[in-house]
């Protein structure tokens, strides 16, 4: 029987890029919980192995009173104390990085849309060392300061990008998820007319690069999720 896992997504019409394949690919089902949209979470964590939470517009700091995010709260901490695998992307590391004491905050650099070099500084058995010197997908506003927790690798933009917070958390600021698609689909939401943000990059050249990064990138991403899924 496969596996099966909840993905918490903070927006209305979600992209889950590569997870799309992968999860599939290595036996592992998946429903998709809309947090933000007051989707009501499950009262239990048992018809669940594994949760991911990912990314998403907002700041926890100006969120950590909206009962969604209470909720959300709530249940990864059910889902941790119930031993189960968390993996947390963008906003879902950085609410790991808050559950676990952490400062959440405004990037002093602004929003960082591109790409950022990886340095491993901890050995770790579940995330391994194939993506040193590779470089990640970045979509951030954001970062934190770790409290409880290690660092598993820094980058060259905003340091902190992948953390372990317990032996079955981790958490990661850069999307391994992107793909062309994903890419697309995130600019026309952030170079909207609608949203304020400083947006001065060139699309073609975003898809230009994360057609380039995406193989040696996807090819951690899969062990990896089996790694932390599937043992």
């Amino acid at each position: 029987m496969n596996k099966k896992i909840l993905i918490v997504c903070h927006v209305a019409q979600p992209s889950l890029g590569n997870l799309r394949n992968i999860l599939p690919e290595i036996g592992i089902d998946y429903e998709i919980l809309l947090s933000a949209q007051y989707d009501p979470f499950p009262g239990s964590v048992d018809d669940y192995d594994g949760l991911i939470l990912m990314g998403g517009p907002m700041g926890i700091y100006n969120v950590l009173e909206e009962q969604w995010f209470i909720d959300e709260v709530e249940f990864t901490q059910k889902m941790i104390d119930a031993k189960k695998a968390v993996l947390g992307i963008c906003l879902g590391c950085q609410l790991l990085a808050h559950m676990y004491g952490g400062r959440v905050f405004k990037g002093s650099k602004g929003l960082h849309l591109g790409f950022n070099k990886l340095e491993i500084v901890k050995d770790d058995p579940v995330f391994g060392n194939e993506l040193c010197g590779v470089t990640v997908s970045n979509w951030q506003e954001d970062t934190y300061e770790l409290k409880n927790g290690k660092s598993l690798a820094t980058g060259t933009f905003y340091k902190e990008q992948a953390a372990k917070f317990d032996d079955h958390v981790y958490g990661m600021q850069f999307h391994p998820e992107n793909n062309e698609t994903r890419v697309r689909r995130l600019y026309q939401y952030y170079s909207s007319e609608d949203n304020d943000y400083n947006v001065s990059v060139d699309i073609e050249e975003l898809v230009k690069d994360i057609q380039e990064i995406e193989p040696p990138v996807k090819k951690w991403f899969k062990p990896f999720l089996e790694r932390l899924f599937l043992a």
